[in-house]
């Protein structure tokens, strides 16, 4: 098959000439405001770039101005100052440049402006680069005070209101809080207003009856909200809505016109005029604002990706003239881009039909298993042999089964759109014919995306709980976070390595064992955006009787050196006289306690080999203690591994976990081990001190999977790398 390409090509955004600069409000130089907030307007023409245009009031540069290079449109909304106020505007480009010139009078003027003349075109000059520019209200005058005289209520007229600030409708705020200001003038008393945020009433807003103006910091809770403002009296109502966005203001950059949508690739038509598409999308749109349409019918299957800004689709194009058009609608307005394409299509006319009679067989599906995407929408490829139409393949997206699968039958390829779930989706795929056929199973994780960083909340214990029991249970609520991987929890800066976490609704609770005295929680939440750290502290405490914990040293563990520390904390005993302790059945007399912090500290001495240290506290109630048991050891030696299971390199299994178990030398603690599958650390390792035995369950995906193991001391480390194949 062959076409011929027609593509609709509008002239490029070429510069004619020197800037034109047209002032719409105001018309003349001159001009007296009867208000102190005044919209300034101008037509530009000739200028694409924003960074091309400067203005300024009473020789101060004003950033915040909008300009629409598609409709040469410049806006801004200013607050005057007392008397003249004195504006330039000036357009330049490699033509030269435009000035025009104006004031603007408010309130009581002394003298008579100078009226400027209009320079003529001249070679451009330097403008200052400005960067990234907010739209916001721009106060041209450093007394904010407003001496307005408050109107009095006319019930002839309905009431008015003057948004002040944000100044621009809708608003783009990088803030999570935005200050809604606005001037409402002929009502009687703040009861007469009604505030509304996304359709619910809100009376907790500030309205000055002198000033006229109402007050509300709001707090961006989603993407977009709505602000509503009506205020009534006995002639009637008014009202003015706002809407607010959470993000950077759509900006299309340097880009014509023409440019917005550029067909960037169209391949070759292949049998039947399969033909391939890539449409670059140079403006800030969703799927949902992009429409595809083929000589005038709607299709719905095209695939979207925000973060290359591109759309990708296959038309079957029928013989001869065929019109495609893309388009897109969004708050900047609308685009649209077509092209004409005649497809002749000559082979297929004599293609012998195709007899099946072998069992159907997957060749291969994309995307790969495994694999990560931060887009909700993916394609599904799957290329197949010795199937005849859509109805043989079969696709279940986390058990639910998949329509409108779209299948081409010359290539035995099959593609549909998946929606998915936030963290691991699980596709199965399957194709069958009458003589059997393959299936096959992959996951895709998608990474979800959010707008600001989490938000961690403990519910219970709250911060300075006094408790008299040695354990307690605690309850958090964690938003915008999905996955189990990004919350950790740490008691007493030791990571809690088994809690609950519920993924929709953010809840986490874990049964924690305390220590006596003071403890301290700590719970850390990450996504994309940043990460949140909520830290409480709360009391473990026994009544009356003694009661005495050990922290250091611990029980079991081994140490090469032969003087260690002794941190205990120790609690409802009289004074130092209470306090007993013994080494190896020797009583040790140097110890210093602290009454206020109720702690025992000091050095200790060791015999090598096996050590009983034991603590003793007593009061007029009775007395208690606690024994720690411990080892000092000869200089370490460099850590050994021994694998036993797999106790090979390059083996095969059935099951997707591996229950693996290697013997280590010259180690104490699962803290000097890393194990890791296919890159991935896992976080549950065992390892038996008794036994030197390292345990873990690994979980396989099917394939290769790289398994290595790292065990290390002070001395060095060992290293095991093996490979084990999943079918």
């Amino acid at each position: 098959p062959n076409f011929v390409v027609f593509k609709n090509d509008l002239p490029s955004n070429l510069l004619i000439g020197a800037p034109i600069v047209e002032m719409v409000s105001p018309e003349s130089q001159l001009t007296k405001s009867d208000v102190d907030v005044y919209n300034i307007q101008a037509y530009i023409e000739n200028i694409d770039n924003k960074e091309d245009i400067k203005l300024t009031a009473n020789d101060m540069e004003l950033k915040g101005f909008r300009f629409d290079p598609i409709l040469g449109s410049l806006t801004i909304r200013v607050r005057l100052a007392e008397g003249d106020n004195d504006f330039v505007l000036i357009a330049k480009n490699s033509k030269g440049r435009k000035e025009k010139t104006f004031t603007i009078q408010y309130g009581d003027v002394v003298e008579e402006p100078v009226i400027k003349e209009e320079t003529q075109t001249s070679p451009p000059e330097e403008i200052e680069e400005t960067g990234e520019i907010e739209y916001e209200e721009v106060i041209i005058t450093d007394d904010e005070t407003d001496t307005d005289p408050k109107p009095e209520s006319n019930a002839e007229t309905a009431p008015k209101i003057q948004l002040m600030n944000p100044a621009s409708n809708p608003f783009y705020s990088k803030q999570e809080k935005v200050l809604i200001q606005a001037r409402i003038t002929g009502i009687n008393s703040t009861s007469d207003i009604d505030f509304i945020i996304d359709g619910k009433r809100n009376i907790f807003f500030d309205y000055d009856e002198v000033t006229n103006i109402l007050r509300y910091e709001l707090q961006l809770i989603g993407e977009e909200t709505e602000v509503k403002i009506v205020a009534r009296n006995e002639a009637g109502n008014n009202s003015s809505t706002l809407r607010i966005y959470f993000g950077e203001d759509p900006v299309v950059s340097d880009v014509g016109l023409n440019e917005m949508i550029v067909f960037e690739n169209i391949s070759e038509p292949e049998l039947y005029c399969l033909t391939h598409f890539e449409v670059k999308i140079n403006v800030l749109a969703d799927k949902e604002d992009i429409e595809l349409e083929l000589n005038g019918g709607q299709v719905g299957n095209f695939m979207f990706s925000k973060a290359e800004s591109k759309m990708r689709f296959s038309l079957y194009l029928r013989n001869g003239k065929n019109d495609i058009s893309v388009s897109v609608n969004n708050k900047s307005g609308r685009f649209k881009a077509d092209i004409v394409l005649e497809c002749y299509d000559y082979e297929s006319e004599f293609e012998e039909e195709k007899v099946i009679s072998e069992p159907a067989f997957i060749e291969y599906i994309k995307p790969d298993n495994g694999s990560t995407t931060k887009e909700a929408s993916t394609i599904l490829q799957i290329k197949t042999g010795n199937i005849a139409h859509a109805d043989e393949i079969k696709v279940l997206l986390n058990d639910a089964a998949i329509k409108g699968i779209e299948f081409d039958s010359i290539n035995s390829l099959a593609q549909v759109m998946l929606t998915l779930s936030p963290k691991n989706n699980i596709i199965y795929v399957g194709a069958f014919n009458e003589f059997g056929g393959e299936e096959a199973e992959l996951s895709i994780y998608y990474d979800k995306q959010y707008t600001q960083a989490p938000v961690v909340s403990v519910n219970a214990p709250r911060n300075g709980f006094n408790t008299d029991k040695d354990f307690l249970m605690f309850k958090a609520d964690v938003s915008y976070v999905n996955d189990l991987s990004k919350v950790q929890v740490f008691l007493n800066k030791k990571k809690v390595p088994d809690f609950d976490f519920n993924d929709d609704s953010g809840k986490i609770q874990a049964l924690l064992d305390l220590n006596l005295g003071k403890n301290t929680l700590e719970i850390k939440a990450e996504n994309n955006i940043g990460e949140t750290v909520e830290t409480i502290s709360f009391n473990y405490r026994v009544r009356s009787i003694p009661a005495v914990q050990i922290l250091q040293p611990r029980e079991g563990l081994e140490y090469k050196d032969k003087v260690i520390s002794l941190n205990a904390v120790v609690q409802n005993i009289p004074g130092r006289s209470g306090i007993t302790l013994t080494v190896n059945g020797k009583v040790q007399a140097s110890l210093n306690y602290d009454k206020n912090k109720e702690e025992v500290t000091g050095r200790i001495s060791l015999d090598e080999g096996e050590n009983v240290i034991v603590l003793t506290v007593k009061n007029d109630n009775g007395s208690t203690s606690e024994t720690v048991r411990l080892k000092v050891r000869g200089a370490l030696k460099t850590p050994e591994i021994r694998l036993i299971n797999p106790s090979k390199n390059e083996v095969s299994v059935s099951t997707d976990v591996l229950q693996f178990e290697a013997e280590v030398t010259e180690i104490v603690h699962s803290t000097q081990v890393d194990l890791s599958v296919n890159g991935k650390i896992l976080d549950e390792i065992f390892f038996m001190k008794d036994t030197k035995m390292v345990k873990a369950e690994i979980p396989l995906t099917k394939g290769k999977n790289t398994i290595k193991i790292v065990v290390s001391n002070d001395t060095g480390l060992d290293t095991e790398t093996l490979t084990v194949n999943y079918k």
